[in-house]
């Protein structure tokens, strides 16, 4: 029974550290599970050649992804986010 996987779905790309943070801070505030792809290269990157930033892929449960959406839909920058498209 605890053996069951959890199905992550992408749904934005953060752009900046500060993003990042909040994001981490809203989630783990609401016990919705994710995971950030890319937050290591993206923390490295950010200090070492800052005009070569590739964005950090937020991942969340697919369960309650339409709920994460919507915790974060108001509160990160709009020309900050992109959503996760078709082909994503």
């Amino acid at each position: 029974m605890g053996n069951e996987r959890s199905v992550f779905v992408f749904i934005y790309n953060l752009g900046s550290a500060k993003e990042i943070a909040f994001v981490k801070m809203a989630l783990e505030g609401a016990g919705i599970r994710y995971y950030i792809q890319g937050e290591s290269f993206y923390t490295l990157m950010t200090h070492l050649k800052p005009w070569s930033l590739k964005q950090a892929r937020l991942f969340v449960e697919a369960s309650r992804a339409e709920e994460a959406k919507a915790l974060l839909e108001s509160r990160l920058p709009q020309g900050e986010r992109s959503e996760a498209g078709p082909n994503t």
